[in-house]
């Protein structure tokens, strides 16, 4: 199963890398448009490479450069990660934005590692099972066609060596891989027969019936991709034209309107069924017609820049780019997977503001430690300096445990430069070659963090009140607290007759796999203490959503008496103004990362 999974999303991540330079290759095919079609032909085996080959050359040249993936150099390209099936949120990561969130806002968000049944995961060996059920399918009809046909010419007559004619027929076709023959429909004659011979020829000659074989095969393996389609059709299309123009090279005598007329002739003939996918006949009349006539002996200039236009694009679209070594592999980060798996505590230091922030919720702290494997830094160090000063734009420091007394880190990761101090010696100093998405993803994280942790102070001082019992400041004042992801607002009790006076306040986790963590609550707790004047008592308390569930994933309590403690003194001398009361949330997050 696991491996029939692995199989599965190595070929998705082929076929997004080849639909990817099989754009490339449709839109170089337009300044082509003059050259012999056999080097459009050409092109389509750097698409064939991709759909079957994970593995490449890395170049400064790739224009693959341009598009985002988790691998690069030599690995494949991996648009979608490999553990897809297990993590928090499956993203899918190619070219394009708004393919990006379209795919990935329709997978559903998976389980958790250790959760019997993971949806994602599931999807995964459904999709797989799909796609062996279709290529199945393909190989079947493949295989039927051609047995049908091999029964239909099965009393064509022997004309010469590997040539044969047949009255079932109706446009003339190779057929077979090892002794390739000719079938001739019976009304070809003279000069139509003498054209069309010398194309079939040329096709074996050239070995096209092999290259098709292949093709279909590779397009079985890729059926679920549409573009895939449209390259095998073509492909198909420049096969015929690269070979009609091959036979006007070979016989200088030919005439161009007399071999159109033959192919016209055979256009005209009443249809019979297609030879089938695994032979080929005269296909694309029309349009290969129009290019005979147009047709001119090309010029050396315009074959040595074709020649050009095919080495350089090759290379371009073959390579895979130039993406530095992934950190953890890098011999000199001092960095390893052990040291992100263990980590149950992130603080992100902001070295242009000075911000800090403090995460300890297992899901942020998995997207933190997914930013770090993802990034990719320089083979060769830009400094071989130990020195320890913060001059990177951000850090992050990774601890062992939430013990906010034990302040010992187990590792800083400074990026852009990217250098690791493992607690025992600084590592050199790297380049941040994946610069702009490694900052990006960061930076889009700490956004999310700041809104759910933000405060509107004047929309708190509107509702601050004297009594527990105003059921509508109270109520507003609860819904203005920003909450732990997962995590929604649900009923509101209050306390009110007779002391202790408190509330208790009622959320739903949205999904059971989340551990919430106490410090959103807590932070809440003392601004509510400052801003509500009677109140003595403070519940936060959870309910699963799934109510097949008995267990309470949690319950914070805090007393007046806690709250004091724990700042210092009365907080509601900090509601008596915005400004004041800014301080307090200034303080809060302070005492929250020092308690």
């Amino acid at each position: 199963m696991e491996l029939l999974k692995s199989v599965f999303l190595s070929v998705l991540n082929m076929s997004v890398t080849a639909s990817l330079v099989a754009v490339a290759v449709i839109i170089a095919r337009l300044p082509l448009k003059k050259s012999p079609k056999v080097f459009s032909y050409a092109l389509w085996s750097v698409v064939l490479f991709r759909l079957v080959c994970p593995f490449s050359f890395s170049s400064r040249l790739s224009l693959l450069g341009f598009m985002p993936s988790s691998q690069a150099g030599s690995a494949p390209a991996r648009y979608i990660p490999e553990d897809a099936g297990m993590i928090k949120l499956p993203l899918v990561d190619i070219a394009f934005k708004r393919i990006n969130a379209a795919f990935s806002s329709s997978i559903p968000p998976a389980a958790a590692p250790l959760a019997k049944l993971n949806p994602m995961d599931i999807l995964i060996f459904l999709g797989a099972l799909i796609w062996l059920t279709g290529m199945a399918v393909m190989l079947v009809y493949a295989a039927i066609a051609y047995l049908r046909l091999k029964r239909r010419i099965s009393t064509a007559t022997l004309v010469s060596e590997n040539i044969y004619e047949s009255d079932l027929i109706r446009s003339p076709f190779v057929c077979g891989f090892v002794k390739p023959k000719i079938y001739l429909p019976l009304s070809l004659t003279g000069e139509e027969r003498e054209y069309i011979l010398l194309h079939e020829k040329t096709h074996i000659q050239r070995l096209d019936y092999i290259v098709k074989l292949v093709a279909f095969l590779v397009l079985a393996l890729h059926w679920f991709n549409p573009i895939m389609w449209l390259c095998f059709s073509l492909m198909t299309r420049d096969m015929e034209m690269s070979c009609d123009e091959r036979v006007i090279q070979k016989t200088s005598g030919l005439k161009v309107t007399s071999y159109s007329r033959s192919l016209l002739a055979l256009a005209s003939q009443k249809k019979m069924p297609a030879p089938g996918p695994l032979a080929f006949g005269e296909s694309n009349v029309k349009a290969r017609i129009k290019n005979l006539l147009d047709y001119k002996k090309p010029a050396f200039w315009l074959i040595i820049a074709s020649i050009a236009i095919v080495a350089v694009l090759t290379v371009m679209l073959v390579s895979n780019p130039v993406r530095g070594i992934n950190i953890l592999e890098h011999p000199e980060s001092f960095l390893g997977e052990k040291i992100l798996r263990s980590t149950s505590k992130v603080r992100i230091v902001d070295n242009a503001t000075g911000d800090e922030y403090i995460l300890t919720d297992a899901n942020k702290i998995g997207q933190v430690t997914a930013i770090i494997e993802k990034m990719r830094i320089s083979k060769k160090e830009i400094s071989r300096s130990r020195s320890q000063e913060h001059d990177s734009r951000y850090s992050i420091f990774l601890y062992y445990d939430t013990d906010d007394a034990n302040e010992e880190y187990n590792c800083v990761v400074h990026i852009d430069p990217v250098w690791v101090d493992n607690n025992v010696k600084p590592s050199l100093r790297f380049n941040l070659v994946n610069r702009k998405e490694t900052l990006s993803r960061l930076e889009d994280l700490i956004a999310d963090i700041i809104r759910r942790t933000s405060y509107d102070v004047k929309f708190l001082m509107e509702n601050k009140t004297q009594y527990v019992g105003n059921h509508v400041k109270v109520g507003s004042l609860l819904n203005g607290m920003p909450l732990p992801e997962g995590v929604t607002r649900g009923i509101l009790e209050l306390l009110t007759s007779e002391p202790p006076y408190g509330v208790i306040y009622h959320y739903e986790l949205t999904d059971d796999t989340i551990e919430v963590g106490e410090e959103q609550f807590l932070r809440n707790s003392v601004l509510l203490f400052a801003l509500i004047d009677n109140v003595d008592e403070i519940t936060h308390l959870g309910h699963w959503s799934n109510k097949s569930l008995s267990s309470t994933p949690f319950k914070y309590t805090y007393t007046r008496a806690d709250i004091e403690k724990i700042v210092g003194g009365d907080v509601r001398q900090f509601a008596v103004s915005e400004e004041k009361l800014k301080e307090l949330i200034e303080i809060v997050q302070v005492l929250v990362i020092n308690s």
